[in-house]
């Protein structure tokens, strides 16, 4: 933690000694127009004062942050239960990728929440977390990102090889394929974000009003880092690097991966119905129908999540390229005390952070409305053997109720009666009944 100096801030002048608070400036200077300098500079506090009237940014940060709470929580729970279901689903590459993608989409949630706490909400966000804040809110709100970003790269490229060489799927077990998949996603994007450790850093100053009767007051706060205002390390890592590793590159092997795959797969669906004209054994119409389903239910959902992304993320692809093409001159403006981005800006940046919170939220939906991810759903926790399954059971099929379940298998053998008879000697009624008695016991 760093520190703004041994002595404190002590000037009793500058409060209002009955309520304790700042004394605020008798006379406002009224600004209606903002002066640019040859350069296309502007003084912040001039530019805010005229296009920020009222505090308006405020209130759009704050309109934006209650909608990445509502969000950021039902795409924790839907997470959560994808993951649920996808572990029960299938034992193949393409869910487990489904899983790890779920996982790291659900920790950018949790530290998309967190800053919007800390932004919207400063006095909510614990003074534990303000202290750790550069090592582990800020690298790691940008590394849950990434992964997730290269994830989804990750299950294109198995979609690819799936459809494009099958036979590779045969040369190693699934975990292993899923495990060769994920773990170079997660080495990249830590290697990518080991800077971001580095670019920030907690300031303590105290303020010691005892004399006058204020109290003392510590506060902590976040600032840059001498390398995060590095003019190098601005354009060529925090810019060009992180635009290239997490825009440009990705937007461009997904398209052009998924084209492919669209293209094969309409190809494949074509074999298919051709095969199936040719093929008469039952049993293998019934595996060749199995393996389909799971090839089409896998690639529907791929290009469903990968359309999603790409549109929730294409405008900060294009806040990125903006950024990269002005860094030079906001460098130079910075340089001299100022500022040169326009107010639009900032209020794109917040709405592409919600963006961001609405594409990790969205995998249960999409997986809820294409393929079959639905039915393993309602088997596990609707069905006779799933949750509520059991909660039924514990309930109606208690100890305490064995009467309850005798008078049912009575009942069910009185129906008897009413069917016609289908065995006429006494050995085969007999049997029907002991059958019978078994069956509603079950």
């Amino acid at each position: 933690m760093g520190s703004a100096g041994q002595n404190c801030y002590s000037n009793c002048s500058r409060l209002n000694l009955t309520t304790c608070q700042p004394l605020m400036s008798n006379a406002e200077i009224v600004v209606t127009e903002v002066d640019y300098d040859p350069d296309g500079c502007y003084d912040p506090q001039e530019y805010m004062a005229v296009v920020n009237g009222g505090n308006k940014f405020q209130e759009y940060s704050d309109f934006i942050g209650y909608f990445m709470l509502m969000f950021g929580a039902f795409g924790i729970v839907g997470n959560s239960l994808s993951i649920i279901v996808l572990i029960k689903k299938e034992k193949i590459c393409f869910n487990y990728l489904l899983v790890a993608l779920n996982c790291f989409d659900t920790f950018h949630i949790v530290f998309a929440i967190l800053d919007v706490i800390r932004n919207n909400h400063e006095e909510a966000y614990p003074d534990t977390l303000l202290t750790i804040f550069p090592y582990f809110h800020y690298p790691l709100y940008r590394l849950s990102l990434c992964v997730s970003i290269y994830l989804i790269v990750a299950i294109t490229c198995e979609r690819y090889m799936a459809v494009t060489k099958p036979q590779t799927r045969l040369t190693s077990s699934q975990m292993t394929r899923a495990v060769m998949y994920i773990l170079p996603c997660v080495l990249i994007a830590t290697f990518l974000n080991i800077g971001k450790f580095f670019e920030a850093e907690t300031v303590s100053y105290c303020m010691d009003f005892t004399s006058c009767g204020c109290g003392y007051h510590e506060v902590t706060y976040v600032r840059p880092t001498q390398l995060r205002l590095s003019r190098n390390y601005i354009i060529f890592y925090s810019t060009w690097t992180w635009v290239t590793m997490t825009s440009l590159a990705p937007f461009f092997i997904l398209t052009l991966l998924n084209v492919i795959i669209w293209r094969k797969l309409k190809q494949a669906q074509k074999t298919m119905a051709q095969l199936n004209k040719t093929i008469h054994h039952p049993k293998t119409q019934l595996q060749a129908a199995k393996e389909k389903k799971t090839c089409l239910s896998s690639t529907s959902i791929l290009l469903c999540t990968v359309s999603m992304f790409l549109t929730c993320n294409l405008p900060r692809l294009s806040l990125s390229i903006y950024e990269a093409a002005m860094i030079n001159k906001i460098i130079h403006c910075q340089s001299k005390q100022k500022g040169i981005t326009p107010i639009w800006y900032v209020y794109a940046m917040a709405s592409v952070q919600l963006l961001q919170v609405v594409n990790t939220s969205v995998n249960f939906p999409i997986y809820w409305f294409v393929g079959n991810f639905r039915e393993t759903f309602l088997n596990l926790f609707c069905g006779s053997q799933g949750v509520m399954g059991r909660v039924r059971k514990t309930l109606f099929n208690s100890e305490s109720d064995n009467n309850c379940q005798e008078e049912t298998n009575i009942e069910m053998v009185s129906r008897q009666s009413s069917v016609p008879t289908l065995f006429t000697d006494s050995s085969n009624t007999g049997y029907a009944y002991e059958k019978l008695l078994k069956s509603a016991k079950k």
